[in-house]
């Protein structure tokens, strides 16, 4: 309590010691704000005017009076909040060395001579003398807001998208919980030097904030992607953020309208609990949320502590076979729209896929990378029934995917997968000879990285729907925290210029499926990505040429679905058969589908056998263009029809938690009348986003 008293009264100056501890802070100012204004090409003699009648209105008002009379704990808050900016602009900044150093430096000097003004004029007439015995209620106010914003959404963001990440819960809650302490330490140690009147509003304005926040992360965030990497349409949500706001405004002041009548009625003013109300709010929401959190730390099914788990190695991912080579180029979300309209803009860019054939008719079975990609390296018929990990793992060990691998290794294959596409790498470890445990050693988490875009990623589920548009790439920004010793590259510019083709000197064949970010999430950035994903290609088969493997290569280019939310997604699909040549590249609209992938890889391996039909279905190359064949697509919307969906079956009351299978006959166009002509054939539920 003495030490909180120190924090709390004012320093005690003469005049001639506030002067000159004001003209020094004064004189730091002024030489930050000229240098920023070097910086940052603003116009000196402008920022001078304004600097000298700044001054003079210091002096004159004798500001600094305010300044040397703030309470310590105002001015520890406002060396943080200076401290803050000054790291933020060091990060960012363009520059380099000492400028760089004196540019960050010279922010937090600007940020911490406003800040202290600000928090001096506020409280002129806010705080009387200090009043430490109101600590208790002070933390019972900020902790559950602050708990909430720091610990608790974070650490509930982390468990519902666990198997996104290469990092553990303990990689950063150390640094959740600290920062709540202290947070609440010092809000609560300041919110003491408040006058009453101002103390109990303040008080119910936390209990606002907090009961915003859960509401918004409970139950206003509706069917907005709360996993990694989805990105609503803002522009079409904003009447919805609008209302949004105004149920924020409503939340907010409920508590602080309650604490300023309770004074004036009777029956509340003469009962504590009554006019404590608002405290007991936040306790109430904090106390779940308590409850919550350890509980999903108990069941957590992964380690917290260690990183320990399987990953595909990167070490032969230019590496191909110098005999046979069954390659498989998978760009991710590459629609046939894409890469149509770039032909229709130059066709000279396709030129060097002349030897394959353009399969126009190809659709995926799953709208989502993490189950489509594995139902193709399984050969899974079957919809998963589980959550999405479970499934992975059992169809990794059923008949067709056993049967596919075990006859690729006994034919003398070696068996290389690359990219970012499981969620259970542990189920491949008997399939992919390049799937092994990654050492602990192996895995570097930059964790100021970390901390950042954890907390942005969090902040986007408790905004308002009005703020959410500046945090909704956060997601992205998560994978670049960990680095990994073996980790396959698939980000398209960075493999274009790691792409140096190897001829391995074993004696083996090659069946590589290489899974790159094609055009997944390049919103605005869709033609480069295009363009880069073409280069790709031909510096791919030209490199293949040179080392003389291109004749007897089968290569596969396609993507794992199109463009999520499209009626009519059907991914690009290029195929090239060992020996296969023509002057220009063959059209095909056979209808064919991306459970026929493992029977169409081993009929280009030459190692199709009686009975295969029944097993992995026919390859490509057996289905006539002309056959009336019925296909079975799962999308990620229910399209005209999504009233009709009872959503309260599905996670978080909305379809974000499911995945809508249509029967079709036909091409793309026949996909998109089915989903418009009425509900979808079947409903896949799930525990977890996908």
């Amino acid at each position: 309590m003495r030490a909180l008293n120190i924090l709390l009264r004012p320093i005690r100056c003469s005049e001639r010691t506030s002067l000159i501890c004001g003209t020094v802070l004064l004189m730091m100012f002024v030489f930050s704000a000229v240098f920023i204004s070097v910086c940052s090409e603003i116009m000196l003699p402008a920022m001078i005017a304004v600097l000298v009648l700044l001054s003079v209105m210091y002096y004159r008002m004798k500001l600094y009076r305010l300044m040397m009379k703030l309470p310590p704990i105002f001015m520890l808050i406002s060396l943080l909040i200076a401290a803050y900016c000054g790291v933020l602009i060091y990060r960012d900044s363009d520059f380099s060395g000492l400028k760089r150093t004196v540019q960050s430096v010279s922010s937090g000097t600007a940020v911490f001579f406003f800040a202290g003004m600000g928090i001096s004029l506020l409280l002129t007439k806010a705080s009387d003398r200090p009043h430490p015995e109101n600590l208790p209620k002070a933390l019972a106010a900020a902790f559950p807001l602050l708990f909430t914003v720091f610990t608790y959404v974070p650490t509930e963001s982390y468990f519902t998208n666990a198997k996104d990440f290469m990092f553990v819960y303990f990689d950063f809650a150390p640094y959740l919980f600290i920062k709540t302490a202290v947070l609440t330490l010092i809000a609560a140690a300041a919110a003491c030097a408040l006058n009453e009147k101002l103390f109990r509003v303040a008080a119910a304005a936390a209990a606002g904030l907090t009961l915003c926040v859960y509401c918004q992360y409970m139950f206003m965030n509706g069917d907005l992607p709360l996993d990694m990497g989805g990105k609503p349409d803002w522009d079409a949500l904003h009447t919805r953020s609008v209302i949004n706001a105004l149920i924020w405004a409503a939340l907010f002041l409920l508590p602080i309208v309650f604490t300023l009548l309770a004074g004036r009625i009777r029956f509340i003013s003469g009962n504590a609990a009554a006019r404590n109300a608002h405290l007991l709010l936040g306790c109430l929401i904090c106390g779940m949320q308590l409850v919550s959190m350890v509980t999903m730390i108990f069941s957590s099914q992964q380690s917290l502590f260690r990183h320990e788990r399987y990953v595909l190695d990167n070490s032969e991912q230019f590496v191909v076979s110098g005999k046979k080579n069954i390659i498989t180029i998978l760009l991710d979300a590459s629609d046939r729209h894409y890469f149509d309209e770039a032909y229709e803009k130059d066709p000279e860019k396709f030129e060097f896929l002349h030897d394959f054939t353009y399969y126009t008719n190809c659709c995926m079975m799953y709208d989502s990378t993490y189950i489509s990609i594995p139902q193709m390296l399984s050969g899974a018929a079957e919809p998963p029934r589980e959550e999405v990990v479970d499934w992975e793992e059992r169809v990794w060990h059923e008949e067709p995917c056993e049967t596919f691998y075990s006859r690729l290794h006994e034919a003398g294959y070696k068996v290389n997968l690359f990219g970012d596409f499981s969620y259970n790498t542990a189920a491949y470890r008997d399939k992919a000879d390049n799937c092994i445990y990654q050492a602990e050693d192996k895995i570097t988490v930059n964790r100021q990285s970390l901390y950042d875009s954890l907390g942005r990623f969090s902040a986007y589920r408790y905004m308002p729907m009005l703020m959410k548009p500046s945090f909704d790439d956060a997601a992205d920004d998560l994978g670049y925290a960990v680095t990994m010793e073996n980790d396959c590259i698939i980000d398209n510019f960075k493999f274009l210029e790691n792409l140096r083709l190897q001829q391995s000197d074993e004696d083996k064949n090659y069946f590589i499926f290489e899974h790159l970010i094609g055009t997944h999430l390049n919103a605005g950035a869709t033609e480069p990505n295009v363009n880069a994903c073409l280069e790709i290609l031909r510096s791919y088969t030209d490199q293949l040429r040179e080392l003389g493997l291109y004749d007897d290569a089968v290569i596969i280019v396609t993507g794992d679905h199109g463009v999520h939310f499209n009626k009519d997604n059907f991914p690009v699909c290029y195929v090239k058969r060992a020996g296969e040549h023509h002057d220009m590249m063959q059209y095909s609209d056979a209808p064919i589908h991306h459970q026929d992938y493992l029977a169409t890889c081993l009929d280009a391996a030459g190692l199709k056998r009686d009975g295969d039909e029944e097993l992995f279905g026919r390859p490509i190359f057996d289905i006539p263009e002309d056959e009336q064949r019925e296909r079975l697509v799962f999308q990620r919307t229910a399209f005209e029809h999504e009233d009709e969906i009872e959503w309260q079956k599905h996670i978080g009351g909305n379809h974000f938690g499911a995945l809508f299978g249509y029967r079709f006959i036909g091409d793309r166009d026949d996909l998109a009348r089915r989903e418009e002509s009425g509900p979808p054939d079947m409903v896949l539920e799930f525990d977890s986003s996908f």
